[in-house]
């Protein structure tokens, strides 16, 4: 079987992953859940969820795009892969710091409203 073909699939199970990472939230009550552990925990879970979801999205997206970069030598390219890794890490951080008077997060963008954001601390 031809490399090109498996790389691809591998981006077709990254996408479906990253699909399922949008949806597994509601189905396991995270906002509910979130809510009740302490305020610090909760910004850590959120900004860990949405950095897998953009790295997983992004490599399935570079698997689907653009096979031949993971076939071609060159170091130029490991650092561009990596640079990426680190776009989403500060990408990431700066959504999850986007609050608003309250002190709770803001809702910009799809994730914080699946991953139950709320201004609120651990409830007693």
């Amino acid at each position: 079987m031809d490399l090109e073909l498996l790389i691809r699939f591998a981006g077709v199970g990254l996408a479906l992953i990253a699909v399922a990472n949008l949806i597994v939230p509601r189905m396991l009550d995270y906002a509910g859940n979130l809510a009740r552990v302490d305020r610090m925990f909760g910004q850590v879970f959120r900004v860990h969820a949405a950095y897998t979801v953009v790295t997983v999205a992004g490599m399935a997206i570079l698997c689907l795009w653009r096979p031949d970069f993971f076939l071609t030598d060159g170091v130029a390219r490991v650092f561009a892969y990596s640079w990426g890794f680190t776009g989403a890490a500060v990408f990431c951080s700066r959504w999850s710091t986007m609050t608003d008077e309250s002190g709770g997060s803001s809702g910009h963008g799809m994730l914080p409203s699946a991953l139950g954001s709320s201004a609120s601390g651990p409830v007693s």
